[in-house]
């Protein structure tokens, strides 16, 4: 779960299109979520209890545009009957999720590192603009993910009092950290949206009003990561204090 968690947290910061290192950042981010992802269905395998001679519980695709509304539909539609397996077919489209975002990462950081220190052409603010309008919506697309499968499955656990799957031991720390990650997504959206105003639009009334506005919205957009930092080390701490790790058999 801290590779997932600090995934979030590098995923939410939002460097100036032109810097390399804002894509390499992002790239980061989704390698440390796909890495706990693997982690997180090792650890839910444990408890899925179906025999080791059943096929593999694989999901195909990446849950389309938004892909919180798949994770959620897929993890209350079966019920608690069926909800080990369902998180397990949920987990496989996040790590996809992530892998795709760790590609698209790399393409986007190759084209910037392109245009800032090779060919300053100024064909790059188009493409660093489109590079980091993709970026951003993966990511946070994937963050939308992640909390959609931490709140479903709380509140499943709590519909039919399952306690023994509980991933953390207090839902308060999920909702707030559920609600930062939405105002730190706002946040991303309107600086991103300021920032390609900045770099597209060739009007010196518009370059002056949107770069003023996107440094607004990076001051405040630094405070909201910080504060999800927070929370969702919270939330980390509260998924080890439900689920302690077992001493090591002699």
């Amino acid at each position: 779960m801290t590779f997932v968690f600090l995934g979030i947290i590098i995923l939410l910061v939002q460097l100036p299109l032109g810097w390399t290192a804002g894509y390499v950042l992002k790239t980061i981010g989704f390698a440390l979520c796909a890495a706990g992802f693997s982690e997180l269905r090792e650890h839910c395998a444990q408890d899925n209890k179906n025999n080791k001679a059943d096929p593999p519980v694989r999901e195909s695709g990446l849950g389309g545009i938004a892909v919180w509304r798949a994770v959620s539909r897929l993890l209350s539609a079966e019920g608690a009957g069926g909800f080990r397996t369902s998180r397990l077919k949920a987990l496989d489209m996040l790590r996809k999720n992530a892998v795709t975002g760790m590609a698209a990462g790399i393409i986007s950081a190759g084209a910037a590192a392109v245009f800032e220190f090779v060919s300053h052409s100024s064909a790059g603010n188009y493409v660093t603009s489109l590079c980091g309008a993709v970026m951003t919506f993966l990511a946070l697309r994937l963050a939308g993910g992640i909390t959609a499968f931490l709140c479903e499955h709380d509140k499943l656990c709590r519909e039919y009092r399952l306690t023994e799957l509980l991933f953390c031991d207090t839902g308060t720390d999920l909702l707030r950290m559920k609600d930062l990650i939405n105002k730190t997504g706002i946040c991303m959206a309107v600086n991103l949206i300021c920032d390609i105003l900045n770099r597209v639009v060739p009007l010196e009334s518009v370059q002056t009003y949107a770069g003023f506005m996107a440094f607004v919205s990076k001051l405040t957009l630094y405070v909201f990561v910080i504060t999800a930092a927070v929370r969702t080390n919270a939330v980390r701490a509260g998924f080890y204090r439900r689920h302690p790790k077992q001493p090591e058999e002699d």
